[in-house]
């Protein structure tokens, strides 16, 4: 395991740091998110960063446990609040929304929701009511909810809504008090791990069972915080250095860069799936090792041998940026721009689906249909044919 390095600092070159690290993860967000409206922009960042000041997570209840018939779309009456992440498990589809104080100071607390919606009738069975909402995951049978200021990740039970354990991540010794928090901005979880991205440049791998963090890796800053778990590593966006590869049993990183002709891909996130790891990102022009490049207007979709890392496939994007979901034998992406939605068969074909009305879509994949989610908190139930 890795060490934190023994350096401290204190005083004002601390809060200056602090802030800088908390600024890197907005500026991360802006590039990825670029197209959203000023107020949209303010709550998801606020529900990310500045909002999550104190306790937090789960208050272990549902608002309403009463299913809703609302078969092929959720409307912001129903799916209230503005989105900011989506996920399908457990035969359902998970929404996470901040709803109040998303975009006022981070001296007050804000309120959220995780909807759980059945994969197969559109109804709302459960509303789980989230103090300082920022990201989750699924694994183990157990929901796993992030609060970034506070540096810890709460274990829900998804029947119950009640929180049944508390983790907390630990302090990283090279900033002084004002700057030690572990600032978790994304997580992923398997039967037996979580891995906690934090904004700092530190992943930690956690055990479900015990909540024991039990390894730390060091990452670059600039990573996007994009986590995927899969059974011979664990997968980590590196923004324009690539992708990292965390194997079993080690505790270091390595970075695979990934180039499309001489420029560079910029990874933003990962899906697992197929027996494959894809990668997406926009094409950074004159990129170096020591410089990020300018963003261009095109993307790629990269496929990578998931024990050897070697790259498959590399599939050109129309302008994006994209949300990427696997699900159903095949990968489904979404113009975040646009609401255009694509579906990638097993032989890297894009095929243009219908679009959905409004920007900011998030996406999550049950067997037969996609979810779609607009930034309006509109839900879409859009079902895929089978082929």
């Amino acid at each position: 395991m890795l060490a934190p390095p023994d350096r401290v600092v204190t005083g004002a070159e601390a809060e200056a740091l602090d802030a800088g690290v908390i600024e890197d993860a907005r500026r991360r967000q802006r590039r990825r998110r670029g197209v959203l409206s000023a107020v949209a922009l303010a709550a998801i960042v606020a529900a990310m960063v500045g909002d999550i000041l104190t306790g937090g997570g789960s208050t272990g209840r549902f608002s309403d446990p009463r299913p809703l018939s609302v078969p092929a779309v959720l409307t912001p009456r129903v799916l209230s609040g503005t989105p900011i992440q989506t996920a399908s498990a457990l035969g359902s589809v998970w929404v996470l929304t901040c709803e109040q104080n998303c975009s006022t100071s981070p001296q007050q607390q804000s309120f959220g929701r995780l909807f759980r919606v059945n994969g197969h009738t559109g109804q709302i069975v459960a509303r789980i009511d989230v103090t300082n909402p920022s990201a989750f995951a699924i694994g183990a049978g157990m929901v796993w909810i992030v609060d970034f200021y506070a540096g810890r990740v709460r274990r829900v039970d998804p029947r119950t809504g009640r929180t049944t354990q508390t983790i907390s991540l630990p302090h990283l010794k090279r900033l002084g008090p004002d700057g030690r928090r572990f600032l978790p901005s994304n997580i992923s979880a398997s039967r037996a791990a979580l891995w906690v991205a934090s904004a700092r440049g530190w992943v930690a791998e956690i055990n479900t069972r015990s909540g024991r963090v039990v390894s730390l890796v060091r990452t670059p800053f600039d990573a996007t915080g994009h986590v995927a778990v899969g059974q011979h590593a664990t997968w980590v966006a590196e923004s324009s250095l690539g992708v990292g590869v965390v194997r079993p049993g080690d505790s270091r990183l390595t970075l695979l860069a990934i180039k499309a002709r001489s420029d560079q891909v910029t990874v933003d996130q990962i899906a697992l799936g197929g027996g494959l790891v894809w990668a997406y990102g926009e094409i950074a022009a004159r990129a170096s090792q020591n410089r990020g490049g300018e963003l261009t207007d095109t993307a790629r979709l990269v496929t990578l041998n998931p024990r050897t890392g070697r790259i498959i496939h590399q599939l050109r994007f129309p302008a994006g940026p994209y949300e990427i979901a696997y699900g159903s034998g095949e990968l489904f992406a979404a113009n975040y721009r646009t609401g255009q939605l694509f579906r990638i068969d097993a032989s890297y074909r894009l095929h243009a689906l219908r679009s959905v009305r409004g920007p900011g879509t998030l996406i999550a994949v049950t067997p037969g249909a996609i979810w779609a989610t607009t930034r309006s908190a509109v839900m879409r139930r859009i079902t895929v044919s089978s082929r």
